[in-house]
């Protein structure tokens, strides 16, 4: 029973930790440009390639790979400075 109530507090701040992480990253995602949230929507949201994504966008295939590791970066930063 003990066990039991160990994992279960740890399950639950598991839980909380992951929650804080999602609430943290929603935060930094909507102050990005409105560029990256759309490519990065686009790219993990909704599992476009990024040529789907160059198309849409009007851009060429190069750029938008760089962009996305730009946004990528840019976000993770933000994440890191985020106390």
């Amino acid at each position: 029973s003990e066990q039991w109530i160990q994992l279960m507090d740890s399950e639950c701040e598991t839980m909380e930790l992951e929650n804080e992480r999602q609430a943290k990253l929603a935060k930094q995602f909507e102050v990005l440009g409105v560029e990256c949230k759309t490519l990065l929507t686009e790219y993990y949201y909704f599992n476009k390639s990024l040529d789907e994504i160059s198309k849409k966008m009007n851009y060429t295939y190069d750029f938008i790979k760089v962009k996305k590791f730009r946004c990528m970066k840019e976000l993770k930063n933000k994440m890191i400075n985020d106390k």
